[in-house]
């Protein structure tokens, strides 16, 4: 899912990064619910 939403490939990432970049897809993904909601 990195790639696809970030476009960045996870096995070029130490933990830190990976860590931070899962916390911005959580970020993405919430926010995409509450859109996808919205319109319901």
């Amino acid at each position: 899912m990195l790639e696809y939403y970030l476009h960045i490939d996870p096995s070029k990432l130490n933990d830190e990064q990976w860590g931070e970049k899962f916390a911005q897809l959580q970020d993405i993904r919430k926010k995409e619910g509450k859109e996808v909601n919205f319109y319901y």
